[in-house]
């Protein structure tokens, strides 16, 4: 039968009830940046194992704060569309998970949690396209190098409830979050794959939707970024490296770097989001693309401790394939930071498992 939009939206407000009845709970996680991908994978992925005959009661757990939602500027875009609010939603505030009797993780688009603890043994599936940190061994796992996790959730869809396509929430949910992580299937970034163009495909003729239209309305979405502060800037793409010594985090920005550090509060910003966040090092990598293209990527790491930015960025020049080039910093950041262009293929899911092996020297 025809899924309509309200079975969505009716999954999502039974979903809240049954987190209050805690009974068989699995909760389907994404990474705790809380990206497109991830909002998008932990949504339909959820919804769909839930219309499968099962004893559990799926609930789609977003790793991030209630009030935090309005800087997904896409996922608010897109759930707008099919009148889904944040009450309908779970967020992190709204449960205190390891007060709950017994419940499963299932993780999508990251296969290392590091915001919810003590959970080590409730992760029975990973379903990811990031290397494998290889945590959480007793889990099921489907992890494949493809541009998007959404492509990864609609082939399992594909291959097993084909007619769950016809629901325009699911469909459309899952083009977004394919669209946007490989900048509109772009063949040239290293990232999108031929399962990432046929899933696309598949998802089109769901739709009546044109590719290009799409993705520009992704991107108009992004824009508000512009007129956000610089810490809610660091705070929008924003994963903890590990919780070993120095703490690093990286924070991913789809702007023009010297457009962003030339901010007068750049500064005391990423000194106060540090604080917040307790770390030693903040790495931030910057995007900028025209007319949809990648045009150039570039890294700043930043850290009031001379010797923990000396490390991260020594580190960082013996990874031949980042190609960084060094680039002149502002007179107030000279002290504190290092900043190099580098290979336009290499994202925060290249750097990020470099960063792991910081720790092991």
């Amino acid at each position: 039968k025809m899924l309509q939009p309200s079975g969505f939206l009716d999954f999502l407000k039974s979903s809240k009830l049954n987190i209050s009845k805690d009974a068989n709970l699995h909760f389907v996680v994404g990474n705790e940046s809380a990206d497109l991908d991830s909002i998008v994978c932990s949504l339909v992925y959820a919804y769909y194992m839930s219309s499968n005959p099962n004893e559990e009661s799926f609930v789609a757990l977003l790793p991030m704060y209630r009030e935090d939602f309005e800087l997904c500027f896409e996922a608010s875009a897109l759930c707008k569309k099919f009148d889904i609010t944040t009450e309908n939603m779970v967020f992190i505030d709204d449960i205190c998970i390891n007060s709950l009797n017994n419940f499963k993780l299932t993780l999508v688009d990251h296969n290392y949690e590091t915001l919810l603890q003590n959970i080590e043994n409730k992760v029975v599936d990973i379903i990811d396209h990031h290397h494998d940190a290889l945590h959480h061994i007793n889990a099921k796992r489907n992890i494949k190098m493809v541009g998007s996790c959404c492509t990864l959730i609609a082939e399992i869809i594909y291959y097993n409830k084909r007619e769950f396509f016809e629901s325009k929430p699911v469909s459309e949910f899952l083009l977004a979050g394919i669209l946007n992580d490989t900048v509109n299937l772009d063949l040239h970034n290293g990232r999108t794959t031929e399962l990432d163009v046929f899933m696309s495909e598949v998802l089109l003729g769901y739709t009546e939707l044109d590719k290009d239209d799409y993705f520009l309305l992704l991107k108009t979405a992004q824009s508000e970024m512009f007129k956000m502060s610089t810490r809610g800037i660091l705070r929008k793409d924003y994963k903890l490296v590990s919780n070993a010594e120095p703490q690093i985090g990286i924070s991913s920005i789809m702007l023009q770097s010297e457009t962003f550090i030339s901010r007068t509060d750049f500064y005391a910003s990423c000194i106060d989001f540090m604080t917040i966040k307790s770390l030693d090092v903040i790495i931030i990598m910057f995007l900028h693309c025209e007319n949809n293209v990648a045009i150039n990527r570039d890294i700043l790491v930043f850290s009031l401790n001379g010797d923990h930015l000396n490390k991260v960025t020594s580190y960082l020049q013996t990874q031949t394939n980042l190609e960084l080039v060094y680039k002149e910093l502002p007179a107030n950041l000279k002290q504190n930071a290092s900043y190099f262009s580098h290979n336009i293929n290499c994202s925060r899911k290249i750097v990020l498992p470099l960063l792991y092996d910081i720790f092991k020297k």
